[in-house]
């Protein structure tokens, strides 16, 4: 009897266990394997191992990202002169609430993360850092901010709201279909001493590319 029979001459209940084990051992990284579901291509949180080319473009993301946050760092030094000083804001990425159901059951919602923001004046600001995203990678990513709509005085808590869009990576065209590119909208609660609550939404673009809302804790720097 070979291994297939055996498996089908098991229970049902002892033959899902073990078709869970063999996706968990053949797809370690798959959050459908740990969740018991099948590996499709093309399904949701399908993760199969990377080819080299696979690899080559992630690392290119990477460093293109990489390349941004470095600009990025380089105007602001440049641009932080007396006249026009900007405040630097240190950003703790935190989690994020995805709006399809099957993403809340087998996407990853924790999402650690750091980074800097510089902060020009009340509409334009520049940010980057890195996170653990929700397939369960590493991103970096360098984005503008644009917030044009304010309620409430600087210095009491007041909204700033807007936009967000830069570049990101350590996802594939399957799951973010315009990556690198990435944007959605932006609202920022704040606090009379200046730290905040960073809100960015991003809405489904169908039933297999889930929105999401993720959550940010702002602090000021200077």
């Amino acid at each position: 009897m070979d291994s297939t029979n055996s498996i089908r001459s098991l229970p049902p209940r002892a033959r899902a266990v073990v078709l869970r084990l063999m996706l968990m051992a053949l797809y370690p990284n798959s959050p459908r394997a740990v969740a018991g579901l099948p590996d499709q291509p093309g399904m949701p949180g399908f993760d199969p191992p990377e080819g080299p080319k696979r690899k080559n473009q992630r690392g290119f993301a990477h460093v293109l990202v990489l390349a941004m946050l470095a600009a990025i760092a380089i105007a602001g030094a440049l641009v932080a002169t007396p006249a026009c000083a900007g405040t630097w804001r240190l950003d703790l990425n935190m989690a994020s609430y995805h709006t399809e159901a099957w993403a809340r059951r087998t996407l990853n919602q924790r999402n650690p993360g750091v980074g800097l923001a510089w902060q020009a004046n009340r509409t334009w600001a520049i940010a980057g850092g890195a996170y653990w995203n929700s397939y369960r990678r590493e991103t970096v990513y360098a984005l503008v901010e644009w917030t044009p709509l304010h309620i409430g005085k600087v210095g009491r808590w007041h909204i700033a709201a807007g936009l967000a869009g830069g570049l990101v990576s350590g996802y594939r065209t399957d799951e973010v279909s315009m990556e690198p590119l990435a944007g959605g909208a932006l609202i920022r609660i704040i606090t009379p001493a200046g730290a905040a609550l960073n809100l960015v939404g991003v809405p489904n673009q169908d039933a297999n590319h889930t929105g999401f809302i993720g959550v940010q804790l702002s602090f000021p720097l200077q």
